[in-house]
């Protein structure tokens, strides 16, 4: 049982990375990529599909744009803040519908490996956390340069919930209004409500530990900790509930992907 797993394993990874049509630059990639765990190829085979998605591209130009200009003076940490609650914005439609990319084929073979809904959902935000981080990344080196660690630990403290939140959220809707997204395309089909909704829910968790940041309380840590495992807690359930939604409507998804 083991071996034949290990064989439909196997033979997942080589029917979705040897669609390369560089697969020199893709084997070089591998090589740097590397992540651990039995889900690692998979996680890595999700961040580069996601790489492919234009979607992602204007969140990273706005981050180096930003942080270009801190070259000629610093910003407020507030500004960095507010450009991390934008970046997210910017990737709704990734977050919103990780489902996007796949075929109905490649759907089943997640089933035939076996692979839980909730491994594949949790391998698609891995790959997304991937994309935020190399985002982020920048900014987040901006902000240690001119403002401290503590500055830069406060922005990646709202990274996270942000994080968290919109995948809480991204998680329910991926599996219940998925549409077909392209590579090299920008994402379009999606519900304008459902997003702007999304775009809402997401980023309240975070407006709040801004808030909390700025105010200096004596209990705006205990507050903030609260925030943090609130938005924990609630993607841990979504990703159950999506998971079991996904298993139980993978045929239904994969007609509405094809």
């Amino acid at each position: 049982g083991a071996a034949v797993g290990g064989l439909l394993f196997w033979s997942f990874r080589r029917s979705v990375f040897g669609q390369s049509d560089t697969p020199v630059v893709g084997r070089a990639v591998d090589s740097v990529l590397w992540f651990p765990g039995r889900f690692g190829g998979l996680v890595r085979k999700e961040q580069l599909e996601f790489r492919k998605l234009l979607d992602v591209w204007p969140g990273l130009l706005l981050v180096v744009a930003v942080s270009v200009a801190s070259l000629f003076g610093p910003l407020p940490p507030i500004v960095r803040q507010a450009i991390i609650v934008i970046v997210f914005v910017m990737n709704t439609n990734p977050i919103m519908n990780c489902l996007g990319l796949n075929t109905s084929a490649e759907l089943n073979r997640y089933a035939i490996l076996p692979l839980r809904g909730r491994d594949v959902l949790l391998i698609k935000n891995l790959g997304l956390a991937v994309i935020v981080a190399a985002q982020l990344t920048l900014l987040i080196l901006i902000a240690v340069w001119r403002s401290g660690l503590v500055e830069a630990a406060a922005e990646v403290l709202v990274a996270a919930v942000l994080l968290l939140s919109h995948l809480a959220w991204g998680n329910l809707v991926s599996v219940t209004a998925p549409f077909k997204m392209q590579f090299y395309r920008f994402a379009s089909g999606g519900e304008p409500l459902t997003a702007v909704a999304g775009d809402t829910i997401g980023s309240a968790p975070a407006v709040v530990v801004l808030f909390l940041l700025q105010s200096k309380s004596s209990w705006s840590a205990t507050a903030i900790a609260g925030v943090l495992l609130l938005s924990l807690a609630a993607y841990l359930v979504s990703l159950h509930y999506s998971g079991r939604s996904l298993e139980q409507r993978r045929h239904i998804i994969g007609e509405q992907l094809s």
